[in-house]
């Protein structure tokens, strides 16, 4: 990278040597509790060969170092992500921390939970009346809608009319999801519930207590989804799309086989896994959990939203799948957790130090892959430990 970045300012007319004179200054993170990179880390990438100063906070970055960089760099813009709903309603956090201290500043909010719709609930901060909205929130599709936002910001010319058009885009998406909020809010209201029969139910008689996993990587390999590795970890897009950026399926497969061996010789990515399965039972839409050896010892209750059912014709919870206590039987409820392991983080931090993006995004990619199907040959092991086949 730091070689092409040479090239490129060298074939543009300018010393490579000569001090950047930068277009302006974005300062990046993903919000507080959202430990997602890649998205981030491509708009950084993006942002810098466009010419633009970018202070890279990394991830789960806490709300007000947003606002405490941007006023020390004396930055053009912060640009938030998020890659799961509950931490994107960060966003709508610091633009409230932002307004509380009259500090303007343009926001660009992105992620894959992020929409145009989000982005009006962050441009609101928190408040019910419309002419409150903001009108510097800035949603983000991709990267590349970064850059050009930023580029529009920086030309300085008919910004006011830019701001307006922005505030009416929002204001509308706003109301969108508004309408879309109090009608599905009205169904929850109306619809019956749904009802969940018990004959076929069995409840597991074995497997309780809790059980860890821990793998090779290789031995991992044939569970992992190929697919979805090359298309959306690495990027690579649709199949359709492989013969324009030059490579093919068993390029691809070659690349697979490389980076496991290199994440297992320098034991980058170590799988592993923790699984319990708890006597439980339901009460309305909670679930409580009890103690394996002592089913009268409550150990934490979850609560589940009631969500619309298929077609709009009913309503549920995931807690009426488990039996009732007032059915006097225990049922059980399995919980899990995954990783690709800690040191990953190092190795990705490192190859970002030394400008090699592109082994930072397969390593980055191959441990999120790792993560997720490991997670689903979790659930299956929970289910065979608990007699299903």
């Amino acid at each position: 990278m730091e070689f092409l970045e040479w090239f490129m300012r060298l074939e543009s007319g300018v010393n490579p040597e000569d001090e950047i004179q930068y277009k302006g200054t974005v300062v990046i993170g993903t919000v507080y509790q959202d430990v997602h990179s890649i998205g981030k880390d491509l708009a950084k990438t993006l942002l810098e060969n466009y010419g633009y100063r970018v202070i890279d906070l990394g991830v789960q970055v806490p709300l007000e170092k947003f606002i405490e960089t941007a006023e020390k760099e004396n930055a053009d813009a912060i640009g938030t992500s998020a890659l799961l709903v509950q931490t994107s309603n960060h966003m709508i956090t610091i633009a409230n921390m932002l307004k509380e201290k009259s500090y303007s500043i343009p926001i660009l909010v992105g992620g894959a939970p992020v929409n145009s719709r989000h982005a009006g609930y962050v441009a609101m901060h928190g408040q019910s009346d419309t002419k409150n909205i903001l009108n510097n929130i800035f949603y983000c599709q991709s990267g590349m809608d970064g850059v050009n936002v930023m580029n529009r910001l920086q030309e300085k010319k008919n910004l006011d009319s830019f701001f307006e058009e922005n505030k009416g885009t929002l204001l509308n998406e706003y109301k969108r999801a508004k309408g879309m909020k109090e009608k599905q809010d009205e169904l929850l209201s109306t619809l019956p519930r749904r009802v969940v029969g018990f004959k076929k139910h069995e409840v597991p008689r074995d497997g309780y207590g809790l059980h860890k996993v821990e793998f090779k990587l290789q031995k991992l390999e044939s569970n992992l989804d190929s697919k979805s590795l090359f298309s959306l970890n690495w990027k690579f897009g649709k199949q359709s799309s492989w013969k324009d950026k030059s490579v093919d399926l068993d390029q691809l497969k070659r690349l697979k086989k490389e980076w496991i061996e290199k994440a297992e010789s320098n034991s980058w990515i170590t799988p592993r896994a923790r699984f319990i399965l708890l006597p439980a039972q339901s009460e309305g839409d909670d679930v409580i959990l009890y103690h394996p050896e002592d089913t009268e010892k409550e150990l934490a209750r979850i609560c589940f939203s009631v969500c619309l059912g298929k077609g709009q014709k009913d309503i549920f919870s995931i807690a009426q799948y488990v039996l009732p206590k007032s059915s006097g039987q225990m049922d059980a409820m399995g919980l899990q957790i995954t990783t690709a392991g800690n040191e990953s983080d190092k190795a990705i931090l490192q190859f970002k130090k030394e400008n090699d993006s592109e082994s930072a995004l397969y390593l980055q990619g191959l441990c999120d892959r790792v993560a997720e199907d490991l997670a689903e040959y979790i659930h299956n092991l929970i289910r065979l430990r608990a007699g299903y086949k």
